[in-house]
């Protein structure tokens, strides 16, 4: 965890489109909170600025959820959740597939590296020689 100041966090800018009312609710709550964390032992607060961090981004992926819905509201409802199911399988269908891949490569790079004999210090010499004469070459 990364270590935070005791100075806090700085508020955010107002966003114009944000209504002023709304704003000042954020602002008193955020103040609230800070105050209520400054109070902590470190250890706390470290765990609740990475809560709020967690928090944070739950909202934005929240709002960018919103939107989308509100800008495909047109469609059946049906689709829209059909689609994002159809999205996140194939996102995280992509990611357990290339940790699979990973983990394949690294098991036959073991298993290579067991195969091999170990190597002492007088060969390792020889193929790195081998090798600057190479390069030199092809240059």
């Amino acid at each position: 965890m990364n270590t935070c100041s005791n100075q806090g966090l700085n508020q955010p800018p107002l966003h114009p489109k944000f209504p002023q009312r709304f704003a000042r609710k954020e602002v008193e709550r955020n103040v609230s909170i800070q105050q209520s964390i400054e109070d902590m032992d470190s250890v706390d607060q470290e765990f609740m600025y990475e809560q709020r961090k967690n928090n944070l981004h739950t909202e934005r992926l929240l709002t960018a959820h919103l939107r989308l819905i509100r800008k495909f509201s047109f469609l059946p409802k049906g689709i829209l959740v059909q689609t994002f199911n159809n999205a996140l399988k194939h996102v995280y269908t992509e990611i357990d597939r290339a940790k699979k891949e990973e983990a394949k490569a690294e098991k036959a790079l073991k298993a290579l590296e067991q195969q091999m004999p170990p190597m002492d210090e007088i060969q390792l010499q020889e193929i790195e020689a081998i090798a600057n004469e190479l390069s030199q070459e092809n240059n």
